[in-house]
């Protein structure tokens, strides 16, 4: 099955890189006397499991990215556009989590669309000083790794992309001042609603302008991260301490009415020892009646070998109190999972990666007679045509 794995996706990969071998650069056009820059990419990624095979529907998801920014009076107008397969297809209808790019764009059934996801004003420069407004991303701004946040290039599972014990709002409309005082030393601000497009069960536009409340009547809130930002470039090391606030009403797990108001911390370094760049993370939420995750923290290496470069992490997520409650018919478990990749970079605009993750209590259950037993492998190949900026993604 892994080998009809991969020719899918090298199949996926031939079309579209027929596509974009056209007279343009592969990854960026620019339009002639307007300063428009548009960029494109796609990624193809197959992957199966070695238990419940039978419940995979298909081997194979996709992802389309459209970027375009173009100079309005002081700034910059950026757009990015895209398109998803449905998420609930390949390993992730079996293990919740490992394909961190699939789904990123649905509609309120879960289908996969083309969808408007960051639409925003940006004046200044990522040095020193910038502030960017409209449809946004919180992701791109708070708990950043260098190595750790690109699904499409580098880790693919949630918990080695973003940090999950971070209630972090799926694009929203916000804003984020960035603030450098002193020489290596960075002060970022992001205020956004709380509920992002993705979060909310319409999954529509319409709610992102409905402030005060949700589609389910539920208070909509405000998102607020702080983070302090340290190079030490003698080094080559970057650390980044935060705290963040979330007022959204959520439903409680026992039942008992919506909660409020949850903090949480978190903290990041990169660095770089003997050609081995290198990254850890952690934090923590008080939300134990309403979050799954109260507790998280990872380590990840890459480096350069044979001409590509191998990627190693390992993740750990400890399930709130309240959230173990709800798995009184199964058998709760904190998750733990391990991923390694191989990026070969076939041309300036195709890459490969072979994919191997190993999950133990996958979904948060270490035993459950409806779901994955209590540790499952999950076997990848993934195509990334294109240099799309490193994106995001929500957990």
């Amino acid at each position: 099955m892994l080998w009809r794995n991969v020719t899918v996706t090298v199949a996926y990969c031939c079309w579209l890189a027929a596509l974009l071998s056209l007279p343009w650069d592969a990854h960026a056009l620019e339009v002639g006397g307007t300063g428009l820059n548009i960029e494109v990419g796609a990624t193809i990624i197959g992957q199966r499991t070695n238990k419940q095979t039978a419940g995979i529907d298909k081997d194979a998801t996709a992802s389309v990215d459209v970027l375009a920014d173009m100079p309005v009076g002081p700034g910059v107008l950026h757009m990015y556009v895209e398109g998803a397969t449905s998420a609930d297809i390949s390993a992730s209808s079996i293990v919740g989590g490992a394909n961190s790019d699939a789904g990123t764009a649905a509609n309120r059934n879960g289908r996969g669309r083309v969808q408007l996801s960051e639409l925003y004003y940006y004046i200044g420069d990522e040095e020193t000083n910038f502030l960017q407004a409209g449809l946004i991303d919180p992701t791109r701004f708070g708990d950043i790794s260098l190595i750790a946040n690109d699904e499409t290039s580098q880790f693919l599972a949630d918990p080695l992309v973003n940090n999950p014990a971070i209630a972090f709002p799926d694009y929203t409309l916000g804003a984020a001042l960035h603030h450098a005082p002193v020489a290596e030393t960075h002060l970022m601000l992001v205020v956004t609603g709380a509920t992002g497009l993705g979060d909310d069960p319409e999954a529509s536009y319409a709610e992102l302008f409905d402030i005060g409340s949700t589609s389910e009547g539920l208070n909509d809130g405000v998102f607020v991260l702080s983070e302090v930002f340290f190079e030490h470039k003698p080094v080559g090391s970057f650390w980044r301490l935060g705290g963040w606030y979330s007022s959204a009403e959520l439903v409680r797990f026992d039942g008992m009415g919506t909660s409020q108001g949850v903090v949480g911390i978190y903290g990041n370094v990169d660095s770089e020892f003997a050609g081995v760049n290198w990254a850890a993370r952690a934090g923590w939420n008080n939300g134990a009646e309403a979050l799954d995750t109260a507790g998280f923290a990872s380590i990840a290496a890459e480096r350069a070998v044979f001409g590509g470069t191998l990627g190693l992490g390992l993740a750990r997520q400890w399930l709130s109190r309240d959230f173990r409650q709800t798995l009184v018919s199964d058998a709760g478990g904190d998750v733990f999972m391990a991923e390694a990749y191989y990026r070969w970079d076939v041309t300036d605009w195709l890459s490969i990666s072979p994919d191997i993750q190993y999950w133990r209590n996958p979904n948060g259950l270490s035993a459950s007679a409806s779901h994955v037993a209590g540790n499952v492998w999950v076997y990848g190949l993934r195509a990334q045509i294109s240099a799309i900026p490193e994106r995001k993604h929500k957990e």
